[in-house]
């Protein structure tokens, strides 16, 4: 008992040390008034939409009030970056120094908390960082002058995401009312010469839909199938419109493989854009169902690899009432993460690695969709096909493929 007590008055006494030296000590007050960015309180993190130049506008604030005039300055801050990027899945590159204006030096006055809105000038971006097609961010952090209020933390960092305003193109695949499931036209996704396993995938793209509900061919099954993920048989894994407006999956996109159907909550706005994503993680032995950057539905299908030949698979035009556009299709040997899907949506580094094939749909005179990650042995082309001994036969088409025009931005497509 009497350890206890002893123990006890030990503990209080260094307390009280502690106070009295914190009161004494001149820092003290210098570490309890930081000086941070008052936006960073709520996040570190605002996107900026850039179509030629663009202001951003953040505020200095000290924790307490100076009884003097205080100065700060802003710098950048690599390493904010770098952070944000791993905790987020993103690949933000920092912009030059060149690219932004702000002023040299941010005053609070005497007697009050913060400064002015301090505006942030960028720049349009250059044909190097258009070209790139890297993801850009200002990386910022707040530096003393005077030394009268010191940087707290976090809050004294702040990264503005850039966002470019263009204009581009999207695919459109037109319905052909009638047409037989044996033959018609396709987006086809050639894979090369020889079989590929994969042990993880992530599939994404952009699509709008014109419409759901109306017939299916006559097929009186609900489902539309409109991209095959495997060649051998249409219904082997594929992704499917729902359309019959009595089955409890109506008006929504599910994705089917291995005899498991993911069915999502969200539904299908007619014309909307929306960002689709299946993921398979081999080592868990997990598929997954993203739109819109938000996991939808999951089911556990096993670890075997998925095998690919060159007829792999496409967007197809056989089945079907519904127009469809289609934009920014990318293809991984990675299971990208929720983080690393919904923080990359819109634009992503062609260099990243993992990504396999990726395309904006421009197409040369032959047909053939350009892959942007640089890589060689796989092609996506305008075909026709036709079902032939228990198989697809390709055809390549030298038709012109049609397109309509996308605004980065846009939440709808026009269709018509």
């Amino acid at each position: 008992m009497k350890k206890r007590i002893f123990k006890y008055l030990q503990l209080l006494g260094c307390i009280s040390l502690i106070s009295l030296v914190s009161c004494n000590d001149d820092s003290y007050e210098t570490l309890e008034n930081g000086v941070y960015f008052k936006e960073a309180l709520k996040t570190d993190f605002q996107k900026v939409a850039i179509k030629d130049e663009a202001v951003a506008e953040l505020t200095v604030k000290v924790g307490q009030v100076l009884s003097e005039d205080s100065k700060y300055k802003f710098a950048f801050a690599p390493e904010s970056l770098a952070a944000y990027n791993k905790v987020n899945g993103t690949a933000y590159q920092s912009v030059a120094p060149t690219q932004v204006e702000f002023p040299k030096s941010i005053l609070i006055k005497e007697g009050e908390a913060q400064s002015e809105k301090t505006q942030i000038k960028i720049k349009e971006f250059t044909e190097e960082m258009i070209e790139s097609g890297a993801s850009y961010a200002i990386p910022l952090k707040i530096e003393s002058v005077d030394g009268k209020a010191l940087p707290v933390g976090k809050t004294s960092t702040f990264i503005i995401g850039l966002e470019r305003i263009f204009k581009t193109k999207a695919v459109i695949v037109r319905a052909m009312d009638g047409a037989p499931p044996e033959t018609g036209e396709v987006f086809r996704f050639n894979i090369g010469e020889e079989e590929k396993a994969f042990s993880n995938i992530t599939m994404e793209f952009w699509m709008a839909i014109e419409k759901v509900g109306g017939a299916i061919c006559g097929n009186a099954h609900p489902a539309h199938r409109i991209f095959i993920f495997k060649n051998n048989r249409p219904s082997a894994n594929c992704w499917h419109v729902w359309n019959n407006g009595d089955y409890p999956a109506a008006n929504s996109f599910s994705f089917y493989a291995r005899n498991t159907e993911l069915f999502p909550s969200t539904k299908i706005v007619p014309s909307g854009w929306a960002h689709y994503a299946m993921v398979f993680d081999g080592g868990a032995g997990v598929i997954k169902l993203y739109i819109n950057g938000v996991e939808e539905a999951s089911a556990s299908i096993g670890s075997t690899p998925f095998t690919f030949n060159s007829d792999a698979w496409g967007f197809n035009r056989s089945f079907g009432s519904n127009d469809f556009a289609f934009r920014e299709f990318r293809f991984w040997s990675v299971a990208r993460t929720t983080n690393q899907i919904k923080n990359n949506m819109e634009i992503i580094d062609p260099t990243t690695p993992g990504l396999e094939f990726y395309t904006k749909f421009d197409s040369d005179e032959e047909g053939v969709f350009k892959d942007l990650s640089g890589h060689e042995g796989y092609q996506f082309e305008y075909s026709m096909t036709k079902w032939k001994d228990e198989k697809h036969v390709f055809t390549r088409l030298d038709t012109p493929i049609e397109y309509i025009d996308y605004t980065v931005g846009d939440k709808t497509a026009n269709l018509n």
